[in-house]
């Protein structure tokens, strides 16, 4: 247990990172900001304390919030729960907030937040369930990497960008929709999503990235709608069960081993 004494203003980017012993910490009411990865890696952390008269930050039901920017900032990595509700007036969720928890299954998102930090819930091997706010503009880079029990995602209808690595090694998802609206799948953004079986991308979307669906072993079918104008290099390599792809007229560029399948192959 750490208990930091009152005077420390500020808590550095990753200062507490990957202590993996830390179970609890409690957290003074002089601390006026609190950094990113402060806590990464610390896979027993199960207890967040802050005191009452911190006028910036806030523990409600075990997880750390700043209250005046009104961000959920850290979910304690052990905590026990399975499900989690994200409170309603909340309006983002920082970057790694969830990253690594190992008891989580499923997350309700409520339309209040409007931001979800890059590498969000990195890393979530138990997440099976994630429901997303209806007004999100972008998927952050690595925001669910590496949830490899995650089997399907709803994308709102409101997301126009899904960063890079966004969804990468999520080695159970097989049901994603790309909404209408969507503009541009940034690199590798589902590259090893080994269950995924078919994928649309819309018509809105100007540019697949490079490595966007590489290593999607199982995907059969693609089909990219009129309106695409690039397919980035790798973009579906190593789909080795790869049996129909549609390529409309409006694709002006398809980069380097774009549809290659494995080199041993």
């Amino acid at each position: 247990a750490i208990n930091i004494p009152y005077g420390v203003t500020s808590i550095g980017n990753g200062a507490f990172s990957m202590c993996g012993a830390l179970g609890e910490i409690t957290i003074p009411g002089s601390v006026k900001s609190i950094g990113t990865s402060v806590f990464d890696g610390c896979l027993n952390l199960a207890s967040v304390t802050v005191a009452a008269d911190n006028p910036v930050f806030e523990v409600i039901g075990g997880v750390l919030f700043d209250k005046v920017q009104k961000m959920l900032h850290t979910y304690p990595q052990s905590l026990p729960d399975k499900s989690y509700q994200v409170p309603e007036g909340t309006l983002s969720i920082g970057n790694l907030a969830f990253a690594s928890c190992v008891n989580l299954e499923s997350v309700i998102i409520p339309d209040s937040v409007v931001s979800i930090g890059e590498s969000a819930f990195l890393g979530c091997r138990g997440l099976m369930s994630v429901t997303l706010p209806n007004g999100l503009k972008r998927l952050e880079a690595s925001v669910f990497a590496s949830c490899a029990n995650l089997r399907s995602i709803q994308i709102p209808h409101s997301v126009t960008s899904i960063g890079p690595q966004a969804f990468c090694n999520c080695t159970w998802l097989k049901d994603v929709n790309l909404p209408y609206g969507l503009t541009a799948l940034e690199p590798y953004a589902f590259a090893y999503c080994g269950n995924l079986r078919e994928i649309v991308i819309p018509a809105s979307v100007l540019s697949i990235g490079d490595g966007a669906f590489m290593g999607c072993d199982f995907i059969s079918r693609v089909v990219i709608q009129p309106g695409v104008q690039t397919i980035g290099a790798n973009a579906f390599s190593e789909c080795s069960y790869m049996m129909e792809a549609s390529i409309p007229e409006s694709v002006s560029s398809i980069g380097e081993n774009a549809f290659s399948g494995r080199s041993e192959e």
